[in-house]
């Protein structure tokens, strides 16, 4: 598909200006990368090699911001029931409540912008922003099972 350099042109306009308007100079804020990582744990316990490929990451990034996660008390290592030799990881309380602290931070960030846009254009919005994320979860699921083939 041919992208449209207004269309590309706006996304890099707004990669760029969420970097901006969710960075506190000065703040202790939580990492893009840690934040990804806890919230990608944020339900089920999952192994390090399934994160690894929810996030595109490669193994030993994963497992030297795991043992950091661990080291900083936001993060507990459970033993696999499925096999004794694996780990599950899961968020620990202290990381769980960072992750809805952080999560709250950065929509209420983003929503405070929107104060000044109607009802209608907010939904909007959120209608295409629910596509676009499905689209790529979409996506990510295809070329996950690809590299796996």
């Amino acid at each position: 598909m041919q992208v449209n350099q207004g269309l590309s042109d706006e996304l890099f306009r707004l990669f760029a200006n969420l970097g901006h308007a969710t960075h506190r100079p000065g703040a202790s804020e939580t990492s893009t990368v840690t934040f990804s990582l806890l919230a990608a744990l944020d339900g089920a316990p999952r192994r390090g090699c399934e994160l690894a490929a929810a996030l595109g990451l490669d193994q030993s990034t994963i497992s030297r911001r795991l043992t950091s996660l661990r080291d900083a008390g936001l993060i507990e290592r459970l033993p696999d029931p499925e096999d004794g030799r694996a780990h599950l990881i899961r968020t620990s309380p202290v990381g769980r409540s960072l992750v809805e602290k952080e999560r709250s931070r950065r929509v209420r960030t983003i929503t405070d912008t929107l104060d000044g846009w109607s009802d209608e254009d907010r939904s909007e919005l959120s209608r295409l922003l629910g596509q676009l994320n499905s689209t790529l979860e979409a996506h990510r699921g295809l070329r996950q099972e690809e590299s796996r083939d």
